[in-house]
């Protein structure tokens, strides 16, 4: 291939071909084994002569379709400098032909990426499977009471056929595992084909389950392969296997593979398994709603290279004094006009225009702003004496970039300017600058170097330069939200009797039971088809009143608002009004400017001012993508509209519905494009824009409805067309589109280019910056990934980047791209193991350190050992623990867990050599398989009097990590304490804290001693000193209610009663699924279906953990003895409604509170259901406005 060395293998797949494919299947869903990606990894590294399949990572399940062939793509890069080689499998349902003859072209999904190892001698494989079966090995019945493995696995969701039914003996020897799998005698003339039958090697993968609890998840959940690392051949064919498995980890085993007469066959260093769940049906969308996008403002990088102006530059008055002054000293000239330059010009002239603070009179302002620009564009392009320069205009906040909603645009008047700069940068490419800077003095600093770069499009906020780029819109399924619109009320709907404004009209009392509609226009009832229309309403319910109304003479709709009757207060209004006057720039006069603003920005200031004292549920602008892209031969109409974006996100930021829809053509021969020809249709599609059917445009507009962007591109995009275009071709918006489908298309994946810069700054560095310089590194590389902001400074070092949008996919690409920054073989569970960017950071440092030093490694703890002022032992230990993660350790989705795992569960615990943590986590497992999880919880504590503790908070470096999981909304504040779990942290109310954003602010804490390095708390009074200071921090001498879940009621309560003693109460105290201290005694039954939720699969705590583990140990002790005392403040006690399986829900808690049940179990209360659990705390919050008693 032309990247020299690289390989394309391309095959189809069909259930038909290969029907044995059919009997593996998940659910009912038939799913291709992860074994075949190993299968074809393997193939490809004979085709080459590379070595081990390092590492292969399964991002999506490929399903197959029962009557259609997939399309796959095995892509294997050249061997890079270490003879390492990259490979990435996609696929696509096989493209159907088309009606003219040629083909679709449905996009590819990256389903598996991994790398070869180089071609270097194996260690000789073990030979441990010749002597058979296994000495001491005890054997293992596959047949129970509750049928055969198979009949029992198909309960829990996996569907073998007989094909995948291999496994047909099992014995045990310690943790270890071994079985003998083999081909149904029809399939095993096929093993030949293979260099390792998948069927073969997926069967080799029941041996985990092989004596363990197949019982269902809660969740659905199916545990499925997600990595394998080390993958040898030794040989191939085998029909027949003897297995070897061996844990390693939560989740994790190796394997050793020998055919029937122990020859070696294969081994896996490490398999780790995650659970999976696949929907079926999916839930389908709405039709259409794949074209919704919204505008993100990405960061780019800083020409910070650029000494300054190298070429002269002249800045024309009046001016701004903080451009004046960044430019001293660069030899930039003054100029009154472009008349004062016309003898010799400039290589650059720089405009800023008038802000006209205040906005007496905004109509006003933005038709000044707006004309103003249009001629000095006009003037600067006619003049061919400029040929050889650029003019860059420089516009004040006008634009609503900074990544938050609250973000306040106060150069509303200037908006219209992006609009008709960005559509004479299209008719006038490289001629024109547009830029918009903020307040900030390191914005305005930057703007020399922004200015020399020259980019078409760029907003500065706060010293960071931003690009603007179209990113799809998440809509949820078809048929899921409600409407916001009252029944009751009136919706007013400007251009009602147009083409858009009918086909709404329409919808709104089709779809949405609107039951009065106030539809103005400049002819009201005399408009055509407008009579028709309101009998056509009337007919299905409605009450249409059509009006005569110019609603941008602020009177005349002053006085059409005042006829609105009490009894149907208006409720929504959708601005779809409008005026076309198209023509190429040159043409363009301010007349014919002001025919288009008036109707759409006139109309819509008006809107926005005689309405802000109505309640409103929606108040929508119908916008233009032209604004957003710009449009050649449409200046005006690009600026009316660009104006009707900002006007949103300025009410949005005002606390006021505000929704700006950007519409693409629509497919009907009238209204707006009626006027449009042959020509003008195919340079639409040359642009990428493919007009949207009256149907899908609403269904667009109902996905709009209820989100929370103010600005929505609603437009459907030939991305092929683009991809056909030069970059430098397609507006700056469509960039990341554009890019985004070249990268996941299968193009072979080139090796890694060196990426020394960051380990050379590294190197370079002191050791105590080395850290500062990572955690910059991993935040800027997960806002990319992400998506989720422009600006890296929005992912904070300590917030879960699960709250940003983190799944499966995306942590593999900030893996990969943290990998390829920093030259370290780094491990795909690195984002769930280390769930915030600055514990990525953290993780990355120890790793540089030992890469320069193999014997360097984390920091020594201090040699302070704990000594507990109690003198209570292991069996005294208050026998109540807590939840679990309900975020993406390691996956997103996980729910709760059953029954105890069986001790030959998938999650069993780590097997063979063990370090010290593992021992101690490995006999603390051990005492829970036992039915005795008071001695493993004895044993933790002990572990814990050996840590380093603090008595006195200011012994500490600083307050925890607080996550703020929700703004927004009014009442207390939610302040949350976790569980006193090995996983404890504020991840846990990440879910919870999503479903009350813009209903009530969430705070959540972090206890001390959680982390490495950190140390425990001395006693209660420690701890609670140190939470009781952080919570009056978070409210700041606010109202505040504090909410705890399991055990970490203990700690809401002990803080609670604490800040009272100090004549500060609480507005409440909310206690979720809480058990008294010592209400359950000894080995009970939910004592251990408690802590076997440590033992998930979701979990994935291990020996690793040893400073959670020992944290969990040391948190209990403190609690033993505590009994809660009765409190001032009102309390809520959350019963979960289901109990855990073995477990009696909790008993009543013993003082004064009120109670409510929710949906769940003592872990699925914030997982599924935290929604729920959320707006049952916050109706109730809201329902007791005096919460004291």
């Amino acid at each position: 291939m032309a990247d020299g060395g690289g390989l394309l293998l391309t095959g189809r797949l069909s259930l038909r071909a290969e029907s044995w494919l059919a009997d593996h299947a998940v659910r009912g869903t038939v799913l291709l084994p992860a074994a075949a990606f190993v299968d074809m990894a393997l193939h490809a590294a004979g085709r080459t002569g590379a070595g081990p399949l390092e590492e292969l990572t399964l991002t999506v399940p490929l399903t197959l379709p029962a009557d259609e062939a997939v399309e796959l793509q095995l892509n294997l890069a050249g061997p890079d400098g270490h003879g390492r080689r990259g490979l990435r499998f996609h696929a696509r349902p096989a493209a159907p032909p088309v009606p003219d003859g040629g083909r679709a072209d449905p996009p590819w999904t990256l389903h598996a990426e991994g790398v070869l190892g180089p071609d270097e001698p194996s260690p000789s494989p073990s030979p441990a499977l010749r002597e058979w079966p296994p000495p001491g090995a005890v054997p293992v019945p596959l047949d129970t009471e509750g049928g055969g493995l198979y009949a029992r696995l198909a309960a829990g969701g996996l569907d073998y056929g007989p094909v995948f039914q291999g496994l047909h003996a099992a014995w045990r020897a310690g943790a270890e595992i071994f079985a003998e799998v083999r081909l149904p005698q029809d399939e095993r003339a096929a093993a030949g084909r293979f260099p390792l039958h998948p069927a073969l090697l997926d069967a080799a993968l029941h041996t985990r389950i092989a004596g363990a609890s197949t019982s269902p998840r809660p969740d659905g959940a199916v545990l499925l392969p997600f990595t394998w690392a080390g993958v040898r051949l030794y040989g191939t064919g085998a029909d027949r296997l003897r297995v070897r498995m061996s844990p390693t980890g939560a989740g994790r085993a190796s394997l050793e593979l020998a055919d029937g007469e122990g020859r070696p066959i294969a081994s896996v260093r490490e398999l780790v398994m995650r659970p999976r769940t696949v929907e079926q049906p999916a839930a389908p969308r709405k039709p259409g709603t794949d074209c919704l996008f919204r505008l993100d403002w990405t960061v780019e990088p800083s020409p910070a290279d650029q000494p300054g102006p190298a070429a002269r530059w002249a800045l024309l008055a009046p001016g701004d004094a903080r451009l004046h002054a960044v430019l001293a000293g660069s030899g930039a000239e003054e100029a009154a006009d472009l008349a004062a330059l016309r003898d010799d010009p400039p290589d650059l002239i720089v405009h800023v225009p008038d802000t006209e603070a205040g906005w007496p009179d905004l109509a006003g302002a933005v038709h000044r702003a707006t004309v103003r620009t249009l001629s000095l564009v006009q003037d600067f392009l006619a003049d061919e004496r400029f040929a050889g320069s650029r003019l860059a205009v420089v516009t004040q906040n006008a634009v609503a970039a900074g990544g938050t909603p609250e973000e306040h645009i106060t150069g509303l008047a200037q908006a219209p300017i992006w609009g008709l700069v960005r559509s004479a940068q299209a008719e006038h490419p490289g001629r024109l600058v547009l830029l918009d800077a903020d307040d900030h003095d390191e914005s305005w600093s930057l703007l020399p170097r922004i200015l020399a770069a020259a980019p078409p499009g760029t907003v500065i906020r706060r010293g960071a330069a931003h690009a603007p780029r179209l990113v799809r819109a998440v809509t949820g399924p078809a048929g899921a939200p409600g409407s916001v619109l009252d029944p009751a009320g009136t919706v007013l709907v400007t251009g009602g009797t147009g083409s858009l404004g009918r086909a709404l009209a329409r919808h709104l009392v089709a779809r949405h039971g609107a039951r009065r509609l106030l539809l103005a226009t400049r002819r009201g009832p005399e408009a055509p088809e407008a009579a028709a229309l309101r009998t056509e309403l009337a007919g299905l319910g409605a009450e249409v009143t059509v009006a005569a109304c110019d609603v941008a003479d602020g009177d005349a709709l002053a006085t059409l608002l005042a006829g609105i009757p009490d009894e149907h207060p208006l409720t929504a209004v959708v601005h779809a009004a409008g005026v076309l006057d198209d023509g190429v720039l040159p043409a363009l006069t301010p007349e014919r400017l002001a025919r288009v603003l008036r109707p759409k920005a006139d109309a819509a200031i008006a809107l926005d001012e005689l309405t802000r004292g109505r309640n409103l549920a929606a108040f929508v602008l119908f916008s233009s993508v032209a604004g957003v892209l710009g449009s050649a031969g449409q200046a005006g109409y690009a600026a009316a509209n660009a104006f009707l974006d900002a006007l949103a996100a300025h009410r949005r930021a005002r606390g006021l519905p505000g929704t700006s829809l950007a519409w693409g053509p629509w497919a009907r021969n009238d209204g707006m494009i009626a006027h449009l020809h042959h020509a003008d249709r195919h340079r639409m599609a040359r642009a990428g824009l493919v007009p949207l059917s009256p149907e899908d445009g609403l269904a667009l507009f109902d996905a709009a409805l209820g989100g929370t962007d103010a600005v929505l591109v609603a437009a459907r995009l030939d991305q092929a067309a683009l991809a056909r275009r030069r970059r430098d071709e397609v507006p700056p918006a469509l960039h990341g589109l554009v890019q985004e489908r070249a990268e996941r298309a299968p193009a072979p994946p080139q090796a890694p280019e060196p990426a020394d810069r960051l380990p050379r700054r590294l190197a370079e560095a002191p050791a105590g910056e080395r850290g500062a310089l990572l955690l910059a590194e991993v935040r800027t590389a997960a806002a990319e990934v992400l998506g989720h902001t422009a600006e890296p400074s929005a992912v904070t070092a300590h917030r879960p980047l699960i709250e940003l949008g983190l799944d499966s996919l995306t942590a593999v690409e900030l893996r990969n791209l943290l990998a390829a920054a920093t030259g370290l073989p780094l491990p795909t569970t690195l984002l769930f193991d280390h769930p915030t960017p600055a514990e990525v950071a953290g993780y990355l440092a120890d790793r540089w350190a030992e890469s320069v030093d193999p014997l360097a490694g984390p920091g020594a703890a201090p040699d302070t050992a704990r000594s507990t002022e109690s003198d209570t032992g292991p069996d005294t230990v208050p026998d109540a623990v807590t939840g679990t993660v309900p975020g993406p350790r390691p996956v997103p989705d996980a729910a709760g867990a059953g029954a105890a795992p069986g001790p030959l569960d998938a999650h069993a615990p780590v097997g063979g050599e063990t370090s010290a943590s593992d021992g101690l986590f490995a006999l603390f497992r051990t005492a829970h398989a036992l039915g005795r999880p008071s001695d493993g919880m004895g044993l933790l504590t002990l572990a814990s009097r050996l840590r380093p503790v603090f008595r006195d908070p200011a012994e500490l470096p600083g307050p925890g990590p607080l996550v703020r999981l929700a703004t927004g909304g009014g009442g207390p504040r939610l302040i949350c304490c976790p569980s006193l779990s090995a996983l404890s942290g504020p991840h846990e109310y990440a879910r919870f804290g999503a479903a009350l954003r813009g209903l009530r602010e969430v705070s959540a804490l972090s206890y001390p001693g959680f982390r490495t390095g950190e140390p425990l708390p001395a006693s209660l009074d420690a701890l609670v000193s140190v939470q009781a200071a952080a919570v009056l921090a978070e409210a700041a001498g606010e109202p505040f209610v504090l909410l705890g879940r399991s055990a970490g009621g203990w700690v809401a309560h002990a803080v609670a009663a604490r800040l009272e003693s100090g004549d500060v109460r609480p507005a409440a105290v909310v206690l979720v699924d809480t058990y008294p201290a010592g209400a359950i005694g000894g080995d009970s039954p939910a004592l251990s279906a408690m802590t076997a939720g440590l033992f998930a699969p979701r979990a994935s705590v291990d020996g690793g953990d040893v400073d959670r583990l020992t944290a969990m140990g040391g948190y209990m002790e403190l609690f033993s003895g505590w009994r809660a005392q009765p409190l001032l403040a009102r309390t809520l006690f959350v019963r979960a409604g289901e109990s855990l399986a073995g477990a009696e829900p909790p008993p009543d808690w013993h003082l004064p509170h009120e109670e409510v049940t929710v949906p769940g179990d003592h872990f699925t209360v914030f997982e599924e259901h935290s929604g729920t659990t959320a707006l049952a705390v916050h109706e109730w919050l809201r329902d007791r406005a005096d919460t004291r008693r």
